[in-house]
């Protein structure tokens, strides 16, 4: 499942929990009146490039304050790659101020069925630098949640002075959009690891803006079993510690 697939999963599924997406395929077929939303006071849109053949590992993204600019970035990056299609999101300064973001990762595998849940601390400084490099993704982790599908109680793998009071709301919802994703490949009969981004705001509040499955990742040049690896190996293994 690659990035904009994804996307359309989560608002299907998980409409409440999923940040506003418009989806263009190319700059002539946007629809400028969509881009606005009426409760934001400030506006914001992030863009985000996405492609149905190939890898979509660090593909180009932005985030503008003008629509002239907006449109000028993606039609560059569809000069670049004809392949190239978009994600807007609508959003306002608060996103970028969730004092936690993280990833779900789902693994239904018949064997070992498993939720894991990775937390990573917000700075301004990473905020800074998303447009420039350094993902969200690539952030370091400091808590790590492993569940033994279908158990309510995970196995602390890493925890780096996180308050689990703070978070404990946040990862009740966060684990439960696990089961729910879990279920929907299983009825489908697919074993498939997925990865799912999140942000967590005051009160526990969850905003989900990303699900993709180990194909997003894969280069031309890797047979999908090295690629595997290399997103698994994202989700470091550290020593287990108990809850």
């Amino acid at each position: 499942m690659k990035k904009l697939e994804g996307l359309k999963f989560l608002q299907e599924n998980f409409p409440r929990l999923t940040i506003d997406c418009l989806f263009v395929d190319k700059v002539e077929n946007l629809n400028e009146e969509a881009l606005y939303s009426k409760n934001k006071v400030e506006q914001l849109w992030r863009v985000r490039g996405g492609k149905k053949i190939g890898s979509e590992l660090n593909l180009p993204q932005g985030t503008f304050t003008d629509v002239k600019k907006l449109k000028e970035f993606m039609k560059e990056q569809k000069q670049r790659d004809e392949n190239m299609e978009f994600v807007i999101h609508s959003v306002s300064p608060e996103y970028f101020t969730a004092p936690f973001v993280g990833t779900l990762a789902v693994y239904n595998n018949k064997n070992m069925p498993k939720i894991r849940i990775e937390l990573q601390k917000v700075t301004k400084d990473l905020v800074d630098n998303i447009d420039k490099g350094k993902r969200p993704r690539d952030w370091e982790v400091c808590l790590i949640l492993d569940y033994d599908l279908l158990y309510k109680f995970p196995r602390i793998r890493k925890n780096d002075n996180v308050n689990l009071e703070e978070v404990k709301h946040a990862i009740a919802v966060i684990h439960e959009v696990g089961e729910q994703i879990f279920e929907f490949y299983d009825k489908k009969g697919q074993e498939i690891d997925t990865y799912s981004r999140f942000n967590i705001y005051s009160l526990g509040r969850v905003l989900f803006d990303d699900h993709r499955s180990a194909d997003s990742f894969i280069p031309k040049f890797k047979s999908p079993t090295i690629s595997k690896e290399f997103v698994q190996s994202r989700m470091s293994e550290v020593e287990e510690m108990e809850l």
